[in-house]
């Protein structure tokens, strides 16, 4: 008798576990890598929030159209500052100059950095003598800041006629700076020893 030569059949490969395919992972790694890159934006948003963005931007816009009155007062009692800054001591002062019946006892000196929260500086500067003030600084001042040299309200955020206010922007590169502000035209000067 003959036989028939049967068709030698393929061995069968042990299929793989399926934590061993490629395409398993491959095909899982997209979502993954989708929902770990979104927690990883959510984080960031959370812990690194814009600080210098306010909520409420529209009544800040009116609150400092209303506070223009006291730059106008200003103007009006021809109010000029000369700010001498020593960051080696941190000594402040101020030299008032202008029309004013009485100076006032205290003044409020605002340097306030334009990106970074933590480096602005509010201090209460005393009266010395004539129009002369001096403060302290709690750290050293260096580079772009705001100035806002003000009369401290009688009531918190209740300003009157008589308040007013002197703006300016600074630089400050040295260590011994001045800046001159109100009735002239702002200038800075550095002084060196």
């Amino acid at each position: 008798m003959q036989t028939i030569d049967q068709p030698e059949q393929p061995e069968k490969q042990a299929a793989n576990p399926w934590y061993k395919e490629f395409w398993f992972w491959f095909i899982i790694a997209i979502p993954l890598l989708a929902i770990a890159s979104g927690i990883a934006m959510i984080t960031v948003s959370i812990n690194g929030a814009d600080t210098l963005v306010r909520d409420n931007y529209y009544k800040d816009g009116l609150a400092i159209r209303n506070d223009l009155s006291r730059d106008y007062k200003a103007k009006d009692l021809q109010l000029a500052a000369t700010i001498k800054v020593d960051n080696l001591t941190g000594d402040i002062s101020i030299q008032l100059t202008g029309e004013l019946a009485q100076y006032p006892t205290q003044l409020s000196l605002s340097l306030v950095s334009p990106t970074i929260p933590d480096d602005d500086q509010s201090l209460l500067m005393q009266h010395i003598t004539k129009g002369h003030y001096v403060g302290q600084l709690k750290q050293k001042v260096m580079g772009k800041r705001y100035i806002q040299l003000e009369t401290i309200p009688a009531e918190r955020d209740q300003y009157t006629d008589n308040d007013w206010r002197l703006i300016s922007e600074w630089y400050l590169s040295n260590e011994q700076e001045s800046i001159s502000l109100g009735s002239t035209k702002a200038s800075a000067t550095s002084e060196t020893n």
